[in-house]
């Protein structure tokens, strides 16, 4: 901070210029990177050489990801290409293969935006040195735009592949594109800020902090999936008044037509559209920069609340520190949305079991006649679903870290450590354990499961979350970091939460190939007891590592 406290006092009234503004610009843009670094190396015992490797295998990771979806996306652009390009009017794929792309970005940059922009830590200490608030909020914008940039591409870029495939490559054209596509994630970085910004707002207004921000990405998130499984319908409305429908946008929305067809080359289309994404961004950032400040306040005051008639409660060590998780993981959106979707996800696809049944029982028969009826198979496959949706789950992975400088405060408690950890593993319990339940009667109603099929799938469901909740705190363990200024970093980016996402996904993924391999002459409840035993095997192994040198790791981290 000593380089940027310097840089701000350049800035001060009095003094100045312009290469100075530049100058601490930049090394806000810089600082906010460097705290990305950071997740890699988690904290200063790792070298150089683990913080560039693991920095190199997130890059390919979300690589992979992008590219996955651009798959579909691709698909999706050479179905309507037939329809969408020709007769001069091949602008109207790209409006729609762009609001896609848009739409995807929003959707993933928004679950952070109104933590990195408004509620980083240190947004009190900046905003108390000589540095203007559209500085820091232009830098904190810098690796959000990263992010919005890659699912923008994913949605623009194959869009730019067929339309090439279909006219030709052209050297122009593909530059062109790729000024828009540097200009579409602008304003994709727009429409998630402006979101962050109204969840912040009515944060700060609200007892509840965080569920604003849970209620409104749960509502944006229906939103999306709703239209992603209506796509076939609205593609063939598309399809059948796609020029009536392209008459209305040229009308009534010429923002748009002009940013679609600036993708063609058009020099009217490139003027006109790029000057409507500046003016969008210029507008909401005007907007955002002045209201930064308040905004912040807002957010990081205090709410307090009156226990009974002004007696404090007490409680066992134990209920203090469960209290103590259940306040931490309420009061964080992005905890709840990142390590809680699952549980939510449970339940709506019981909901949808019940409503759509007969397609349930339909799926259970395909699989069967795919892979043989061996009895007790719907237990198997409900297993196996769970385990994807427990994954997901991954409380106790960032509950270490999430204790930030504060730790000391644990530490010096006369309580043992151990009750701490479990404190933590309980939370996965609360988190995952309603949402199993729920499930599977459900799918066992549905599909007419014996008991004896439904209680192994329970009990393998249960022993799969035991095992994820020391799992996941044994890689915080291993892998703690303390100096993030913003709390969305070790609940899902760095190594931490790929390692363990993925790695459980991994995990589902060959026990369920062992399953179908084994189907045939192992009964489904006997695989699932011994799944069972060998993941609670691991967790106990996991625990006696916690009550011996977990214990002593955890005080002396820092």
């Amino acid at each position: 901070m000593n380089t940027l406290d310097s840089r701000a006092r350049g800035k001060a009234p009095g003094g100045g210029g312009l290469g100075k503004t530049s100058g601490l610009l930049m090394t806000l843009i810089k600082k906010q990177f460097m705290e990305l670094s950071t997740l890699f190396s988690m904290g200063k015992r790792r070298s150089k050489r683990g913080s560039a490797g693991g920095f190199a295998f997130t890059l390919i990771l979300y690589a992979v990801i992008a590219l996955s979806l651009g798959a579909s996306m691709y698909a999706l652009s050479e179905s309507l290409s037939p329809v969408l390009l020709g007769h001069g009017e091949d602008w109207k794929l790209f409006v729609m293969m762009d609001i896609l792309g848009i739409a995807l970005a929003t959707l993933i940059t928004m679950f952070s935006a109104d933590l990195t922009l408004f509620r980083a830590k240190d947004n009190e200490i900046l905003l108390s040195m000589p540095i203007p608030s559209g500085y820091i909020l232009l830098a904190r914008m810098a690796p959000l735009y990263v992010i919005a940039l890659m699912f923008t591409a994913s949605g623009v870029v194959p869009a730019i592949m067929v339309y090439v495939n279909k006219v030709g490559l052209n050297i122009g054209i593909v530059i062109v594109n790729l000024i828009m596509l540097l200009a579409l994630g602008f304003l994709s970085l727009a429409l998630s800020a402006v979101l962050g910004w109204l969840v912040s707002l009515v944060n700060a207004r609200m007892k509840g902090r965080g569920f604003a921000s849970v209620i409104a990405s749960l509502v944006f998130l229906g939103l999306y999936f709703f239209f992603y499984f209506q796509i076939n319908k609205f593609t063939q409305a598309l399809v059948n008044s796609s020029s009536a429908m392209a008459d209305w946008i040229h009308k009534f929305l010429p923002p748009i037509y002009f940013v679609g067809l600036a993708h063609t080359g058009s020099v009217k289309g490139i003027i006109l559209g790029l000057l409507t994404i500046a003016v969008i961004f210029g507008v909401i950032y005007f907007v955002l920069s002045r209201t930064f400040r308040g905004v912040v306040i807002n957010a990081s005051k205090t709410v307090s609340y009156k226990v009974g008639n002004g007696q404090l409660k007490t409680g066992s060590a134990a209920q203090v520190l469960l209290k103590k998780e259940i306040r931490r993981f309420t009061s964080s959106s992005s905890y709840m949305m990142n390590c809680g979707l699952g549980s939510i996800m449970m339940i709506a696809l019981a909901v949808a079991a019940i409503i759509k049944k007969d397609m349930v029982v339909y799926g259970v028969d395909i699989i069967k006649r795919v892979f043989g009826s061996a009895p007790g198979l719907e237990a198997g496959l409900l297993a196996l679903v769970i385990f994807l949706m427990v994954s997901t789950c991954y409380y106790t992975m960032p509950s270490i870290s999430l204790e930030g400088k504060s730790i000391w405060i644990l530490q010096s408690l006369p309580i043992d450590p151990m009750k701490i950890f479990m404190s933590k593993i309980k939370m996965e319990y609360i988190l995952c354990v309603p949402g199993i339940l729920i499930l599977s009667i459900a799918i066992a109603i549905v599909t007419k499961m014996s008991l004896l099929s439904w209680l192994a799938a329970v009990i393998a469901c249960l022993a799969y979350t035991t095992f994820t909740a020391f799992f996941g705190l044994w890689i915080n363990m291993k892998r703690p970091s303390f100096d993030w200024t913003n709390e969305a970093y070790p609940i899902k980016q760095g190594l931490n939460p790929l390692i363990c996402l993925f790695g459980e996904w991994l995990l589902t993924l060959v026990l369920g190939a062992l399953f179908f391999l084994t189907a045939i002459f192992i009964p489904t409840e006997v695989y699932l007891l011994l799944v069972s035993l060998i993941l609670l095997g691991v967790s106990f192994v996991i625990y006696r590592w916690l009550a011996g040198k977990g214990r002593q790791i955890f005080a002396y981290m820092q």
